[in-house]
């Protein structure tokens, strides 16, 4: 093993065991639970371009999926996968556009309505129809987030459960930091990409039920930190129209990207209703 992987191995390592000390309690029990809970969304762009183009943005879907493997004291270890994909239109005809691929083994520790979450964190993205002249794009960082329940997909539908024809009015929110490795064109690294750190969070308005349906918005805004000093940059808001359900949640929503000067997976100016599903 190399100098540089020896460092970052040594490095998570003791990330880990410094937020175990700090989190677990000196009480309790462990359990093996096996559970999973994400959501999937499948949204067509309805403004924002311009259909006079040869190519213009015809669909945007997003699978999210987390297994929760293990609790130990209130610490819960899981690890997350999902995808997204972007299609375009091209002369009457859909075209496969880029996918992009998320791995995250991580840990959440939760107490009362917050919780403390460390993610190791794998994206990677492939242009389909485009050529990639240096290869494929993808980067391994260290995130650290922190968070009220409600503005997790996880803690959402309870939310709602016990309320009917009520308004919320409450406000929800989630901070995130991420440390990027240094891309050095190997697996455990990254390429093609020149990012250092990241820094992300999300506000989430919960306005109240309506019989069985839930609405609510969101505002998320995401920071990439480049090492030349400049940043990326996306601000996104979220409306939701959700069916309240036994386990599930499925709705409408409407989103637009206000900026977006992440060329890697840009959509600035776009507004898209879709399909969102909840499990």
């Amino acid at each position: 093993m190399s100098l540089f992987n020896f460092k970052y191995c040594r490095t998570l390592f003791l990330l880990l065991a410094a937020i175990s000390i700090l989190i677990f309690p000196s009480e309790g029990k462990s359990e093996l639970i096996i559970r999973t809970h994400g959501h999937f969304t499948v949204a067509p762009f309805v403004h924002g371009f311009n259909k006079s183009e040869d190519v213009y943005p015809g669909y945007r879907s997003e699978f999210i999926s987390y297994v929760d493997l293990f609790n130990y004291r209130s610490t819960v270890f899981n690890i997350l996968t999902g995808n997204t994909t972007m299609i375009d239109r091209y002369s009457g005809q859909m075209k496969m556009d880029r996918i992009r691929y998320l791995l995250a083994p991580g840990l959440r520790y939760e107490y009362g309505v917050h919780l403390l979450k460390f993610t190791l964190n794998h994206e990677c993205i492939h242009n389909i129809s485009r050529p990639e002249y240096r290869g494929s794009t993808w980067w391994n960082s260290f995130q650290l987030g922190f968070g009220s329940r409600g503005s997790y997909y996880l803690y959402l539908p309870a939310k709602y459960a016990k309320t009917d024809k009520v308004f919320l009015k409450r406000i929800d929110y989630q901070v995130n930091a991420g440390l990027f490795i240094p891309a050095n064109s190997t697996i455990f690294t990254g390429q093609n990409h020149e990012y250092k750190q990241e820094f992300y969070y999300l506000l989430r308005y919960q306005l109240g039920m309506y019989k069985k349906a839930a609405f609510f918005t969101s505002f998320r805004h995401h920071i990439w930190f480049k090492k030349s000093g400049w940043y990326d940059e996306q601000i996104e808001i979220t409306i939701n129209v959700m069916q309240k359900g036994i386990r599930s949640y499925s709705g409408f929503f409407y989103s637009y990207r206000i900026k977006d000067t992440f060329n890697l997976d840009s959509s600035e100016g776009l507004g898209s209703v879709g399909l969102k599903i909840l499990f």
